[in-house]
C-alpha cells in the first residue's frame, strides 16, 4: 500500500468506526463468535468480524480474542512480506483487504503485549501513529524494520518509523543501542542511492523526522542526488527535511552540533563489521576533539583550520579504503557544517599587523603566525618559515608543519611517527631524515 492509499484507508476506517455506536457492553458470545470466525472463517467472514471486534471496547476483549488478532495480523503480514498469495484477497479487492489490514493493525497496536508488537512493527506504516508505537519499541523493533527495507515491504513506512525511533530515543532518554543507531544511519545512507520511490521518500519521511544535525550533510547530498531522476523526492527534502533538521540545529552551539558528529564517527568506528581501523579512529577522533576544544575556548579561526584537517584526514582515509564515501558525507559533511558558521579566515595581506597564533589563509592553505611582525611583499607566508607555520590538512606529511613529538603522518602510503619536534622542510621528508621520523607500528 502506498501511502496515499493508506491514508484513504486510514479516513475510510475511521468515519466507519465513529459512525456507528455501540451497546454499553458487546455480548460475550458475539466476541467469541468473531473470535473464531477470525480464527477459521473465510477472508469475506474475517472482515467482518475483525470490524466488529475494532469496536469493541479494549477492556471487553478476552485473551484468548488478543492472540487470534494477532496471530492473524502475523499471518498477514508473513504472506506480505514474502509476496505469497492470500486466499481470497483478489476476490475481495484492494480497498476491502485494505480497511481489514487497518482494522487487525489498529486493534493489535494497542494491546502492548510481546507477541502483539512483534506482528504490530510489521504494520508499522499503516498510519503515523502505530509508527510512534513501533517506534517506541527501540531496540526490538529496528532489526524487523531492516528486514523489511530489505524486503521492500512498507519500505517507505518503516524507513519513516527508524527516524522516529532515533528521535524518540534523543528526545525522551529511550534505549536506542550503538546497533540500532548504526543500523539507522546505514539504512538512511543507502536510502539516498536507491532507484526505488518507495525508498526515497520514506528515507525523506525519516530525515524529517529524526532531528539530529549529524544528519543535515546527508540531506544536502540527498536533495542534491535526487534533483534530476527524482525531482518531487529532492522538493520535498527541501522544504521539509532541510528546515526540520536545521531547526533542531538552530538553539545548539557549534560544540553541542560537533558533538553529535562525534557521536557518529563513535559509532562507525564501533562497527562489529568494516570498520575503520583502529588509528584512523583514534586520529579523527582526536582531531574532532581538539577542534571542539578551540571552539569552546571561542578561538575560531583556529578551530576552523582544525575542522577543515579533519575534513582532509577523512579524504584521505576514504582514499585508502577505510571509510566510505558515505562515512564521509557524515563526518567531513559535519565539519564543514560547523565551519561554515564561522566567519572565513582572512587571506594573508601586506601591510597587516600579525600577532603570534593569528591565522592566514595564502594559495588555498592555511597558516598560523609564529612571531609577532607586519607583513610585506616577499613574506608571504610559504616564503618565511621562521614567521609562518603551515597548518597540516589531514595526515599527509607537508612542509613547514610543525610536528610535535609522537605526532603520526603518512608519507607514500606508509605511515611515520615523529620522534623530534621539528619545522617540516623539503628534503626533511619522513624516509630521509631517520633522526626525525621512523615508522609507526
Amino acid at each position: 500500500m502506498n501511502r496515499a492509499f493508506r491514508s484513504t484507508l486510514f479516513a475510510l476506517a475511521a468515519l466507519a468506526l465513529g459512525g456507528s455506536s455501540l451497546p454499553a457492553q458487546t455480548p460475550a458470545d458475539s466476541i467469541a463468535a468473531w473470535t473464531a470466525t477470525v480464527e477459521s472463517g473465510t477472508l469475506v467472514q474475517k472482515v467482518a468480524a475483525a470490524a466488529s471486534l475494532a469496536q469493541v471496547p479494549l477492556s471487553e476483549l478476552p485473551p484468548a480474542t488478543r492472540s487470534a488478532l494477532t496471530a492473524e495480523l502475523e499471518r498477514v503480514n508473513n504472506a506480505l512480506l514474502n509476496d505469497q498469495p492470500i486466499e481470497g484477497a483478489t476476490d475481495l479487492g484492494s480497498e476491502d483487504f485494505g480497511e481489514y489490514y487497518l482494522d487487525l493493525a489498529t486493534t493489535v497496536a494497542q494491546f502492548n503485549t510481546a507477541e502483539a508488537n512483534r506482528a504490530m512493527i510489521l504494520s508499522a506504516g499503516v498510519s503515523l501513529g502505530t509508527e510512534r508505537r513501533a517506534a517506541e519499541l527501540g531496540d526490538e523493533a529496528v532489526p524487523v524494520l531492516a528486514d523489511m527495507i530489505d524486503h521492500h515491504y512498507e519500505a517507505d513506512g518503516a524507513l519513516e518509523t527508524l527516524g522516529l525511533a532515533w528521535f524518540w530515543s534523543d528526545s525522551t532518554g529511550g534505549s536506542l543501542s550503538d546497533a540500532s543507531r548504526l543500523t539507522i544511519i546505514r539504512r538512511l545512507a543507502e536510502g539516498t542511492h536507491s532507484d526505488s520511490f518507495d525508498i526515497r521518500l520514506g528515507t525523506e519521511s525519516a530525515l524529517a523526522w529524526i532531528r539530529d544535525p549529524a544528519f543535515l550533510p546527508l540531506a544536502g547530498a540527498f536533495e542534491a542526488a535526487t534533483v534530476g531522476p527524482a525531482p518531487i523526492v529532492a522538493r520535498l527534502v527541501r522544504i521539509e527535511a532541510i528546515p526540520a533538521l536545521d531547526s533542531a540545529a538552530a538553539p545548539l552551539t557549534r560544540v553541542q552540533r560537533l558533538v553529535k558528529t562525534g557521536r557518529i564517527l563513535h559509532l562507525l568506528c564501533g562497527a562489529p563489521d568494516h570498520a575503520p581501523p583502529s588509528a584512523t579512529c583514534a586520529a579523527l577522533t582526536a582531531q574532532l576533539d581538539s577542534a571542539s576544544d578551540l571552539l569552546a575556548l571561542n578561538t575560531l579561526d583556529e578551530a576552523v583550520i582544525h575542522l577543515n584537517r579533519l575534513a582532509a584526514s577523512v579524504g584521505t582515509a576514504v582514499s585508502a579504503g577505510e571509510l566510505t564515501a558515505d562515512d564521509s558525507i557524515f563526518i567531513a559533511g559535519g565539519a564543514h557544517e560547523v565551519a561554515s558558521t564561522v566567519p572565513a579566515v582572512a587571506p594573508w595581506s601586506p601591510g597587516v599587523a600579525y600577532a603570534v597564533g593569528d591565522s592566514a589563509s595564502y594559495n588555498g592553505l592555511y597558516y598560523q603566525c609564529r612571531q609577532a611582525h607586519t607583513a610585506q611583499v616577499g613574506w608571504e607566508p610559504p616564503n618565511v618559515y621562521a614567521l609562518w607555520a603551515r597548518i597540516a590538512a589531514g595526515q599527509t606529511w607537508a612542509p613547514q608543519v610543525l610536528y610535535a613529538v609522537g605526532d603520526e603522518v603518512v608519507y607514500q602510503g606508509v605511515r611515520y611517527r615523529a620522534i623530534q619536534a621539528q619545522q617540516s622542510q623539503p628534503g626533511w621528508e619522513p624516509p630521509n631524515v631517520p633522526a626525525l621520523w621512523a615508522r609507526a607500528p
